[in-house]
């Protein structure tokens, strides 16, 4: 992509260019914010503005066009997110990639954040303003290894303020990176500085670096000292006099010695993670034959929404109108919308959605008419093929309200609300993980629990599929899971996850997917706890996913405790066994409850006649019961989700409502006919299932 560069004159902006260049994108122009007036410095959240005197020289230093404007703004919305606001210093930046994007063509910004949020919230607010691609491939980089590869690289930067306990202005100014890397290394252990300066510990400024075609030389400078302190005092160089000096030969871009570091950790799990194939077999063949039930569908359909206190869920919205992917999405939205509406709710409060497409390859012009409905922290999300006889997409989401009269202290208190609620969305491409390739974010933490967008094995540098095989993205994946949930909660990983679904594109997959789940969970268990490693977790095939991919992991992860297997309930109706499983948290005591139906004994290879409606019925009565011992109720349940395996149970759907409806009949369980119900077909269920059930409490 043709790029801006965002240039401070420091180490980061500098090097970020030079990774922007190895990924293959061009450097057309620099871009620069200065102080408006006669100071060195200001005080600023966002930008470095020591040093500022020299930046023009970048220009002629890498034969590129230099973009300047002041810093007229100040730090005025400081919250973790941003939106517009007059005076802001984030405007200047606005205006600065504004007037580039007007008088040059631009697809993307390097930004050479590293650790903090809040510059990467506001550039990616910029960049999304204005319909840039924002690339920040030191995003969450180990700080020790980031700076020995600058280093290595031959980035040629000065310390050109100091401003931390252990750092003297007489002493540490203008020493190279080479020279300051032993020290940062020691106060990182004794003091616990950042190595690279991410606390403001330090400044620098950048006289070479491979992209250069000439090197800077200052040749008079002097030192100013800002605050005078004992123990931490504050000091910067002042650059009086300084030129260019021609380098020999032509810039090439070295290649770093190191490969990245996603490449590098996803690399050695794989090699960690030799799964056989053999015996990896294709489900066997048994034809099945389902009694036709001649009762109308019409009578027994389940309720659009579902309130139980904060938590509200909407399912099963298709558009009543026909027509293309983007015109039943617009419909499908505007249904939405009504909906929420009527219920005091709005777009805003919706935690995940699960999008449902007849057809992947429409996933581009769904997601173009999608992302007009959300702007700021959007939903996380998963999105999945399969098939829908009367519509190109269905939509169900989890939404949270925040309500008054609830447990929470105070609807005014923002803080208590932060605390509660706290979203990851992030846009830059990195090597952290993958930024959304979709309008929805990474995840959703509500309380100590973490919704994860559905995750597929994305390289995170290149937004483009891991090459190799199913083993190869399944890791992938399951490492970009693992990278999301540590970035919104440094105490959580994959050994807290509590729920998953597993989407694979064949049957030969499940067994794989199982076994790299497994050794995936065990690589981040903080003790040796079986039960951890055997979390609950469903495994589907279905027809396809976003770009091709062969798996999809959609999680649920908790920071207190883990889901622990409470009761274990089995029956028989021949030729069918029904194994119900309640799952009950440690800490918050929401449950999960799993019910399947498997064949009882070996598939034979004979036809065997059944009604769905009867066996349906048989196994919601198992999770009644279910219910009943962990003392939960039907009102206390949002959703259930149904998988129907449609390759043996074809065109079941009606049979499996009639089904459920009996049950709610023959029980009197009217609290039981409000829950939302979403039934799925799929081409093939874990075990031989036929049909697999889940419903979730949360607490």
């Amino acid at each position: 992509m043709k790029t801006v560069a965002l240039i401070s004159g420091g180490k980061d902006s500098c090097y970020n260019m030079l990774e922007c260049v190895r990924h293959g994108h061009q450097i057309v122009a620099l871009a620069n914010l200065y102080p408006d007036g006669s100071q060195d410095e200001l005080d600023s959240y966002m930008f470095q503005t020591v040093g500022h005197q020299a930046i023009h020289l970048y220009a002629d230093a890498m034969n590129l066009p230099l973009y300047r404007h002041p810093l007229k703004g100040s730090s005025i919305a400081t919250d973790r997110y941003y939106s517009p606001t007059a005076k802001d210093e984030v405007e200047d930046l606005y205006e600065l990639l504004k007037e580039v994007q007007n008088d040059i063509e631009i697809e993307a910004v390097s930004v050479g954040a590293i650790l903090s949020n809040y510059q990467r919230v506001r550039v990616e607010n910029v960049c999304s303003r204005l319909g840039l691609v924002s690339l920040a491939y030191l995003w969450q980089r180990d700080q020790q290894d980031l700076l020995m590869e600058m280093i290595d690289d031959g980035i040629d930067a000065r310390i050109i303020k100091v401003a931390a306990l252990g750092l003297e202005p007489q002493k540490h100014l203008g020493k190279s990176l080479q020279e300051i890397a032993p020290v940062m290394r020691r106060f990182n252990q004794k003091y616990g500085l950042n190595i690279c300066g991410e606390g403001g510990e330090y400044e620098t400024f950048t006289l070479d670096c491979p992209l250069f075609t000439q090197k800077i030389i200052i040749d008079r400078q002097e030192i100013l000292i800002h605050s005078d302190d004992a123990f931490a005092p504050v000091g910067y160089l002042r650059f009086q006099e300084m030129h260019l000096q021609a380098k020999d030969g032509i810039p090439q871009p070295v290649v770093s010695a190191q490969e990245n570091p996603w490449a590098t950790a996803v690399a050695n799990l794989r090699k960690c993670c030799e799964i056989s194939t053999n015996n990896y077999l294709e489900s066997e063949y048994h034809e099945l034959r389902a009694v036709e039930s001649d009762v109308n569908v019409m009578n027994c359909s389940f309720p659009a929404l579902k309130s139980c206190g904060c938590y509200h869920y909407v399912h099963g919205l298709k558009s009543d109108i026909r027509g293309t992917a983007s015109e039943e999405t617009q419909r499908v939205m505007e249904l939405l919308i009504n909906i929420l509406q009527k219920q005091n709710l709005n777009l805003d409060d919706i935690l995940f959605v699960n999008l449902y497409t007849s057809d992947m390859r429409e996933f581009g012009s769904i997601n173009l008419t999608y992302k007009k409905f959300f702007n700021l922290n959007p939903p996380a999300r998963a999105c999945i093929e399969v098939e829908l006889m009367d519509a190109k997409l269905s939509l169900e989401c989890l939404i949270f309200k925040y309500l008054a009269d609830s447990s929470f202290t105070s609807k005014d208190d923002n803080s208590e609300l932060n605390a509660i609620h706290d979203v990851l969305h992030v846009q830059s491409i990195s090597h952290w993980a993958p930024a959304n390739i979709g309008p929805y974010s990474q995840a959703h933490r509500l309380r100590n629990t973490i919704f994860v967008a559905g995750q597929i094995g994305l390289v995170p540098g290149s937004m483009k599929l891991i090459m190799g095989d199913i083993r190869d993205e399944g890791v992938a994946s399951l490492y970009n899971t693992n990278q999301i949930l540590g970035k919104i909660d440094s105490d959580v990983s994959l050994a807290d996850v509590v729920f998953a679904i597993c989407y694979v594109t064949k049957s030969g997959y499940m067994r794989i997917a199982r076994e790299i789940w497994i050794f995936m969970q065990e690589k981040y268990l903080k003790d040796v706890d079986i039960d951890k490693a055997t979390c609950p977790m469903v495994i589907v095939v279905i027809p396809d996913l976003p770009k091709n991919a062969n798996i999809e992991w959609q999680i649920i992860a908790c920071r207190e405790g883990n889901y622990r297997m409470k009761l274990v309930l089995d029956s028989k109706i021949e030729p069918f066994k029904i194994i119900t499983k309640s799952y009950m948290h440690d800490y918050n005591k929401s449950c999960l409850y799993l019910s399947s139906l498997y064949f009882n004994g070996e598939k034979d290879s004979g036809t065997c006649t059944f009604d769905i409606r009867k066996i349906t019925s048989a196994l919601y009565r198992q999770l009644h019961s279910a219910l009943q011992q962990s003392h939960r109720s039907w009102q206390q349940i949002l959703c259930v989700k149904i998988f129907y395996n449609k390759s043996e149970i074809d065109e079941q759907e009606k049979s499996i409502q009639l089904g459920i409806k009996d049950f709610f009949q023959e029980t009197d369980k009217t609290d039981a006919s409000n829950v939302c119900t979403t039934i799925i077909p799929v081409l093939d269920l874990e075990n031989y299932a036929i049909i697999t059930v889940y419903c979730q409490i949360f607490d």
